[in-house]
Formats: structure tokens, sequence, C-alpha cells
């Protein structure tokens, strides 16, 4: 069993996704169809929209990416931030020990080959 978590709940997080549609297009909805995720979290920068996820798939709430990766521990994470938080996103997950082993991530990834390059040395 994983513990998956979502950065960034608006619409490829699932704040607009009917649960009972035979449609899967968001990352809440397709965590929460599989058998082999035990538990799913949720941070945002409006906590209020993390809390409609959380109670949408029955997850948990957390202010901060650092509270969720030392207090929930998430074996994958999906950033569905806005493109131009990808890279910070991405750079708080990597600069910090947990247990994440898949990270999943829209393109683009960065901005420019100098972010990209600082995400290779921290890989």
């Amino acid at each position: 069993m994983y513990r998956a978590a979502i950065i960034g709940c608006g619409m490829i997080g699932g704040i607009y996704e009917e649960v009972a549609s035979s449609v899967t297009y968001s990352h809440g909805k397709a965590y929460s169809n599989q058998v082999q995720i035990s538990e799913l979290a949720f941070v945002d920068r409006d906590p209020e929209r993390a809390k409609k996820l959380a109670v949408k798939y029955k997850g948990s709430v957390y202010l901060s990416i650092q509270e969720l990766l030392v207090e929930y521990c998430p074996d994958c994470i999906s950033v569905c931030t806005t493109d131009d938080q990808h890279f910070p996103v991405l750079k708080e997950i990597m600069t910090n020990p947990g247990n994440v082993k898949v990270i999943l991530v829209e393109k683009p990834v960065c901005s420019s080959p100098q972010e990209l390059d600082e995400l290779q040395v921290l890989a």
C-alpha cells in the first residue's frame, strides 16, 4: 500500500471533477480509484480548496509542503500547481528528506535550462 499526495488542488488536482463520472482526468480521482493507495493528502495555497478535495476523496489536509513531507511522508506526489510553481515545489520536495519514491509533474517541469540543471544536481 502507498501514501499519495497532491500539491495544488485546482482542476488537474480534482476540484471540479465529478466522483461518479465514468471519465477520469484528475490526479485526485485517479489516486482514489487505485486500491494500492491507502491514504491521500492535499496541500494548496488556499487551504479551503485542499479541504474540499480532502472531503471529496476522503483524504487529509496539510498546510505546507514541509508539513506534508515531515508528518505524512508520502510515497508519491503529484505536483498539480501552476507552471510557474513547478520548479520551487520540486526543489522543496527534492531538498527535504523523506520517503517520496515517485514525483509526477505536468510539463513544463522548469522554465529555464538553469532550473533543470539545478534539479538534476538534486536528483
